[in-house]
């Protein structure tokens, strides 16, 4: 009988604060997230898809219960320091989780995860929940074995001697194929571990083989060198906007924004040729300005090139549904992340997302992204923002978090660049940017007076050479996909 809408998962962390062979263990990063951190959002993502569950984080330590909570685990109990010592066994551990929760009484199906294994993806955890619930049998992550388990050798006074019976077959593809289990994934019914029984039960545990990700399980340094190695490999996803593409071989999207709003469509008209003759892909304003816009688009020569339409969003606005029709994208910041309601009219757009967080801290970025995702958000570009302003950071210099977005989230990352130098859009173009935005003056327009609040903004000459620069930067860079 399947397990399916009968009992909710319960996805379980078990860390321990006394690791012997990394000091800290759990708490060193890998693609800039701790290991607990990378745990708990690939449990809360695969919670959400699978539309219910809670993620814990159990541990003796303080320290990583606080490590969890940022990430956005429950962390209800500090675990006896009986049950944290090296010969602990992890059935007993789970088993005073659930007694101690009172699930003991309420069936679950208990999904452990090893935050050793920073590399496990979201989908190969719901597709070990999903096939645990469909053959409502214990499920455990497994990999193919690299070397056949008939060579493996004995080794006695310097000597080798077969540690099997040689059957006859030598090459690799004659012999049996074996599998190792990886350690990130144990899906089993909460009443099965509770009876003593374990994950592996033979002949009946289904093996999950990891296919879709290289399974690391950190246990020395090594082992985390290559973890970050893997994680800096893989590339982001790629996005279509409009009629472009936007990822790492493709060129950068860049993105013009003006702050409105036009007194007629003539204004609008201006601005879209001044974007042309730039070279730009995309004008971003407000909801209340996108019609004149997409009218001055409508009526633009064939032998123009088409610019995209991004709206740019302010929390509760409700203008944007009206005028959506025809944008190729949405532009919003952190505080655009918090109204449910207003998010979820968003998401129903199935639109492009570009998200400008205002904080650097990720634990809140990937809370904020999830938000996004949970409401229908799926196609989403991270842009930094660097200025002039209030730091003591050349712009060039603070593009450097580039990087760090990338790896943390695999999602196209950009810069909103509101910098008078072109150093910032030349360093990001060479740390991955995806998607440059910058402002143009309304001055520029002959729209003095709409002009309040863009000193930062670009001249026309000024944009013509950042877009020139950043092209031919490009071409060394050979990103001259469109």
């Amino acid at each position: 009988m399947s397990h399916k809408r009968t009992r909710e998962p319960l996805f379980v962390i078990p860390v321990r604060g006394g690791s012997k062979g990394i000091l800290g263990k759990n708490l060193q990063n890998v693609g800039g997230i701790s290991l607990v951190g990378r745990a708990v959002r690939t449990a809360l993502e695969a919670r959400d898809i699978l539309g219910c569950g809670r993620v814990i984080v159990d541990s003796d330590s303080e320290e990583l219960l606080a490590e969890g909570r940022r990430w956005g685990a429950e962390t209800p109990f500090v675990r006896p320091a009986e049950l944290a010592e090296d010969a602990s066994k992890t059935l007993d551990v789970l088993c005073h989780l659930l007694r101690r929760l009172g699930i003991d009484k309420a069936p679950v199906s208990v999904v452990l995860l090893q935050a050793t294994s920073p590399l496990t993806t979201v989908e190969h955890v719901v597709s070990a929940v999903e096939t645990h619930w469909r053959s409502a049998s214990p499920v455990v992550s497994v990999r193919r074995g690299r070397h056949p388990l008939a060579w493996s050798m004995r080794v006695a006074s310097n000597k080798m001697t077969p540690f099997f019976e040689n059957d006859g077959a030598s090459r690799r593809q004659e012999l049996p194929v074996h599998y190792d289990v990886t350690g990130a994934v144990y899906v089993a019914a909460s009443e099965e571990l509770l009876a003593g029984k374990s994950f592996v039960q033979a002949g009946r545990t289904e093996a999950l083989e990891a296919i879709d990700h290289e399974p690391v399980d950190i246990d020395e340094l090594d082992d985390l060198v290559l973890a970050e190695a893997l994680v800096q490999r893989q590339p982001s996803r790629e996005i279509t906007v409009g009629a472009h593409r936007i990822g790492s071989e493709s060129r950068c999207f860049v993105i013009v924004s003006l702050s409105g709003p036009f007194p007629n469509g003539e204004a609008a008209s201006r601005a879209l040729r001044v974007l042309t003759e730039c070279g730009a892909d995309a004008v971003q304003c407000r909801a209340g300005d996108a019609e004149l816009l997409k009218l001055a688009l409508g009526m633009a020569p064939e032998t123009t090139r088409h610019v995209e339409l991004i709206l740019g969003l302010e929390a509760g606005d409700r203008e944007f549904t009206r005028n959506a029709a025809g944008a190729a994208g949405l532009h919003l910041g952190s505080a655009d992340t918090l109204n449910d309601s207003w998010l979820r009219d968003l998401g129903a757009l199935r639109l492009p997302v570009f998200f400008a967080p205002e904080t650097d801290d990720l634990a809140a970025i990937e809370a904020a992204l999830r938000r996004l995702r949970r409401f229908g958000c799926r196609d989403i570009v991270l842009l930094a923002t660097v200025s002039d302003e209030g730091t003591t950071q050349t712009p060039g210099s603070k593009a450097g978090v580039l990087p760090r977005l990338h790896n943390a989230f695999k999602v196209p990352v950009g810069l909103c660049d509101r910098s008078r130098s072109p150093a910032a859009t030349l360093a990001g173009l060479g740390l991955g940017a995806t998607v440059l935005m910058v402002a143009l003056s309304l001055e520029e327009l002959s729209l003095e007076e709409l002009a309040g609040g863009t000193a930062q903004a670009l001249r026309q000459s000024e944009l013509q050479e950042r877009i020139r620069l950043l092209r031919e930067g490009e071409s060394h860079c050979h990103r001259t996909a469109g």
